[in-house]
């Protein structure tokens, strides 16, 4: 009998559900989709076709049905039904492996529905309670045949309908929201893998003929007109489709639409253009004929030089084939496999089971179903707390799970841990687990793309985020490329014949066509978009690094040095793992060197602690940010932990070594912090996730995350907090060093924004600081922060943001006294909503000096270019301000610190208002260093001019940090390319900054300046300075710090650069 016949109450319902080894079915599910899998023979063939007819009645109406196959229209109906359904997601939720995947994209990229999870687990796991509850009652032997039947249909617990209700809208959000981003970002994996082989000829034929045309179906459409119409497709479009010209130009791309196609996925793709965000998708539509296909839709963005929204690409590709066959998507594929599973088992004759057997195997699997759900903690009760010893005898009370249920380790799911490795879906030449980041932009292969116009102008007129360096709008397509003249001029053919092309190129993004360093081998897929006049309107070019084989000396990508029997050896995923005696660094070359056999013992030590480690380059205080320059660094181990355990290990094996350890956030620190002769490198590079909190207004960021990971996730939300104004910079050394951000003059430092902090100890020990909890130590973090231990957790407070105005623009030298006398205007009437950089520059191609400004307005447009208006009034050579979101902001300075060369920062100060004549005497200085030295003409100049009434709110000796005051901060960062250039360059930003440290010491001198300004000690700790001990750096801070210390840290252990309380020799 079945026990969920009847319900107890009225208002209860049964729980069946809620069951995850029989989801319900969905709605829209054919039978015929899997009779027609069920027909199929294992040799391949129609089984409906050989099969002899079921003996019935001639008189049976079913004896003249063939049963023919089920339509493949219906049949893709049902596969892209059931990719988005509840069944597919309780299936994920099901099993371990991809639950660990699941949570961690939803960590990484949908943080806000983590806690949608969270309850929606929870609430299974008490109905699966219930159903065990059930199945034990309906198992109890019952004295007598009347009891039986008086109780065998009573259930022992229900659940109660609005908690029933509530799950299912949970339910329902999981499955609208946060199921189609992992589908799509799954099948985005692949698809730019299949693109970037494609485009090199490297194509697998049978991934080929499940994937429709690759970097060929593009359209454009013009948000400006009414209804965002399409007004240039590729050939390829109109193929796909099966609309021409004549019908699909100029509509709105919904006439693909149909029936079955997602509403909530069209409205998240409205809302994207509506925002001008990009936007990727998986729905359903339909050629003209009325075939359905499954298309990844992927769209982006196209801004003018201006920042203004112009127009938006969008990418299609049929996934059909894929989708069919489960591949690309694991959780899909086990899905279907386990289906087919279950009917090969159901087909096979058994042996007849008695209900008793029947009522115990029930019993089993849902214990064993709610088993899965347990945390550790409640895994660790059950085990310690049963009636089970396997030495009993068969007359004992028995545990009723399974043995294998009771050795098979750890269930505690963790969300958002580390994704679990796997072995992807066995295509070895498809890169199935690519870099997660990649799900939020178009990916791969459609990282970099340029649109052109026809021939014969050719004249880059968009470009892709990646490639958005100043310059390379309205230029000649043929200056950026390079290559045999045979392949030029065959290019240059194409394009005046509007012929789809791919070949093999040299990308010269700095206009050089002599052979250099800058210089990068690219395949090109460049496709002609047409109107509605069947004449080339558009060039839409795809770009793909050339993959090369790895040597000793060349570029590393995802890789690390395992030390190992004294060698260190290279990993890389795309090849086997070869020996090479080599130390590799994280933003560094690699060098051919011996493993030491101190580093050597070191390292085996620490790895057989379940440890990662490689080696890393220290070069005396040079920033150098790119992988290819071959140097000659000293050695040292890497750490790359994944979690805050990870780094409690590795602090402890430092200090049980006797090695000095340096820690690296998301990047290297431009003070020299993260760097030290010999000793142990934890680099948090790993711990990038981040979590938002809507109603909170709050954001908790690991150590190893770049402000662009907090901006976008904030962005996601309405939000922003403090950060840095480049957005590739990491977030902790920012941080713990104070931190100044384009909100600065609004909300403050970083720091007077951050609200709780995890970190790491010198024992080991793990402790959160706040102005609730170790509030000493939270002092010392705000400004000090290195010298205390390794943060591994930030907490920021967030505030509503909407777009902003900003910009840069570009001024004659000339222009240079007039500019900065505005400059001080603007500052002294600022209300805090405007930030303004000034700085000395010389961008390519004529690398000849301008002055270049970056403005911010937190408003409109309209007020932004009223409250700039003395400063534009002026004709700036080039003015690229406009409305732009928030997140966009902080890529405007980093354009002009592009990475590829050596770089140094100094740091100095001068008071407000800054004098003009200053200004032209380090421009005069700036034009004569670079005349010298053609080989730094990348130097700048930077002047930061940030609202300080803010900043001055907080006493000095609220925090650490000593330097709020009056006054404009300045940067000298030279760079250059050529290692014999070192030391020319270090000395003369030396003497700049010396030289304005003086004027301003000067200055105080003869000038009335409030309190605070007078003991600020006119030093941004994140630069390097000019060797000044902490006694400078800390000013009246240092006292309390030196104590600070001493309970904290006292042998010194997180000592080094010149931020270290206690300095150390070097």
């Amino acid at each position: 009998m079945d026990p969920y016949s009847a319900q107890s109450s009225p208002t209860l319902r049964d729980p069946i559900s809620f069951a995850i080894s029989s989801p319900s079915p969905i709605r829209s599910f054919d039978i015929q989709a899997v009779l027609e899998r069920k027909m199929v023979s294992s040799d391949g063939s129609d089984s409906s076709q050989t099969a002899p007819v079921d003996a019935q009645s001639p008189t049976d109406e079913g004896f003249f049905d063939l049963q023919p196959p089920a339509p493949k229209a219906n049949r893709v109906k049902v596969e892209d039904a059931r990719l988005l359904s509840a069944e597919h997601l309780n299936f994920i939720l099901g099993d371990q492996s991809l639950f660990q995947k699941f949570s961690t994209f939803l960590n990484r990229f949908h943080a806000h529905m983590v806690p949608t999870l969270i309850r929606y687990l929870e609430m299974r796991k008490a109905v699966k309670a219930i159903e065990l509850a059930n199945a034990i009652a309906k198992q109890i032997r019952w004295p007598s045949h009347t009891d039986y039947c008086k109780f065998s249909r009573v259930q022992a617990g229900a659940v109660d309908i609005r908690f029933e209700d509530y799950a299912a809208r949970e339910l329902l959000l999981l499955r609208t929201e946060a199921l189609p981003a992992f589908v799509t970002h799954a099948l985005l994996e692949v698809v730019s893998d299949c693109v970037a082989k494609d485009i090199m000829g490297q194509a697998i034929p049978v991934v080929k003929d499940l994937v429709g045309n690759l970097a060929e179906v593009f359209c454009l459409t013009d948000p400006s007109v009414h209804d965002n119409p399409i007004i240039f497709a590729s050939e390829e479009f109109h193929r796909t489709t099966q609309y021409g010209t004549s019908y699909a130009i100029n509509r709105n791309c919904r006439f693909l639409q149909g029936p079955g196609t997602d509403k909530n996925t069209v409205l998240r793709l409205s809302r994207a253009i509506t925002l001008g965000r990009e936007c990727n998708e998986v729905l359903l539509n339909y050629r003209r004929d009325g075939t359905p296909f499954i298309n990844l839709l992927m769209s982006a963005p196209l801004y003018d030089d201006r920042g203004k929204l112009k127009y938006f690409i969008g990418a299609q590709i049929d996934v059909t084939g894929l989708i069919e066959h489960g591949m690309g998507i694991e959780s899909f594929r086990a899905l279907l496999q386990k289906e087919q599973e279950s009917e090969e088992r159901n087909c096979t004759p058994r042996y007849e089971e008695t209900q008793q057997s029947k009522n115990a195997k029930e019993t089993l699997d849902r214990l064993r179903e709610l088993s899965t759900m347990f945390s550790q903690e409640e895994a660790e009760v059950v085990k310690g707390n049963s009636r089970c010893d396997d030495d009993m005898d068969s007359c004992s009370i028995r545990s009723v799970v399974p043995t294998s249920n009771r050795t098979r380790g750890p269930t505690r799911r963790i969300i958002g841990a580390e994704e679990l490795p796997g072995d992807g879906l066995n295509l070895s030449k498809l890169n199935f687990l690519n870099n997660p980041d990649a799900g939020n932009t178009l990916p791969g292969a459609y990282q970099h793309y340029l649109l052109v116009r026809p021939d014969p102008s050719l004249q880059i007129i968009f470009v892709s985020p990646s490639l958005r360096l100043p310059g390379i709008l309205r230029t000649h397509l043929f200056s950026k490329l390079g290559g045999p003249a045979q392949t030029i001029n065959a290019l240059q053919d194409a394009f005046r014949d509007g012929a789809s092309v791919t070949a093999k190129v040299l990308w010269l993004p700095k206009n050089e066509r002599g052979r250099s360093a800058a210089e990068k081998p690219r395949w090109i897929r460049c496709t002609p978009l047409l109107g509605s006049d069947d004449r080339v309107g558009v060039w839409m070019i795809i770009l793909v690094p050339v993959e090369t084989q790895v040597r000793p000396f060349g570029r590393m990508e995802n890789a690390i040095a395992i030390l190992q029997d004294g060698v260190a050896w290279y990993q890389h995923r795309s090849i086997e793992s070869k020996p090479f005696k080599v130390g590799c660094g994280r933003d560094y070359g690699i060098v051919r060197r011996r493993v030491s056999t101190k580093h050597q013992a070191l390292g085996n030590k620490f790895r057989e602690a379940g440890g990662e480690c490689g080696l890393q380059h220290q070069f005396n205080g040079i920033s150098v940010q790119t992988k290819e320059l071959r140097l000659t660094p000293s050695q040292r181990i890497v750490i790359f932990p994944a979690t805050v355990e990870d780094v409690s290990k590795a602090v402890l094996f430092g200090v049980a070594s006797k090695l000095e350890v340096v820690t690296v956030g998301g990047r290297h620190s431009a003070a020299g912090t993260s760097s030290r002769e010999g000793g142990i490198c934890i680099d948090l590079g790993k711990m990038r996730n981040v979590t938002v909190d809507a109603e909170k207004k709050t954001a908790t960021a690991q150590g190893g995350c770049r402000w662009i990971d907090v901006d976008s996730e904030l962005a996601k939300v309405g939000l922003a907090t403090v950060g840095g104004t480049v957005n590739d910079t990491g977030i902790g050394g920012l941080t713990l060093g104070g931190g100044y951000g384009w909100l600065t003059g609004t909300y403050g430092l970083v720091i007077d924004n951050l609200i709780e902090v995890e970190v790491v100890l010198v024992d080991g020990s793990v402790v959160k600081a706040s102005e609730f909890e170790n509030s000493d130590l939270f002092w010392g973090i705000r400004g000090a922060g290195i010298n205390f231990g390794i943060v591994t957790s930030f907490t920021y407070q967030a505030y509503e943001q909407g777009p902003v105005w900003a910009g840069q623009l570009v001024f004659t030298k000339e222009q240079i006294i007039p500019v900065f006398h505005i400059a001080n205007h603007l500052l002294a009437t600022s209300n805090g909503r405007s930030t303004m950089f000034t700085a000395f520059a010389a961008p390519p191609p004529a690398h000849q000096p301008v002055v270049l400004v970056v403005v911010f307005f937190n408003g409109s447009e309209e007020e932004g270019n009223d409250f700039f208006e003395p400063l534009i009034s002026l004709g700036p050579l080039v003015n690229t301000t406009a409305s732009m979101p928030y997140e966009n902001v902080n890529t405007l300075v980093g354009q002009a610190l592009e990475p590829g060369f050596r770089r140094l920062m100094k740091g100095s100060s001068t008071l407000q208002p800054l004098d003009p004549e200053l200004a032209e005497e380090l421009a005069r200085d700036y034009e004569e260093f670079i005349t010298r030295f053609p080989d730094a003409n990348l130097t700048l100049v930077l002047f930061e001019y940030y609202p300080v009434r803010k900043i001055m709110d907080v006493p000095q000796a609220a925090t650490a940090f000593a330097n709020r005051g009056t006054t404009v901060g300045l940067t000298f960062i030279p760079g250059w390319t050529k290692e014999e250039f070192d030391i020319p360059c270090r000395d003369w930003a030396r003497e700049m900054s010396k030289k304005t440290k003086d004027y301003r010491l000067k200055s105080l001198e003869h000038t009335r300046v409030d309190e605070n300004t007078q003991v600020c000690v006119g030093e941004y700790s994140n630069h390097d300075g000019l060797g000044d001990g902490p006694e400078v750096i800390y000013g009246l801070n240092y006292p309390r710090l030196v104590e600070l210390k001493k309970r904290f840290d006292p042998e010194n252990f997180f000592g080094n650069g010149r931020n270290s309380i206690i300095q150390k020799p070097r």
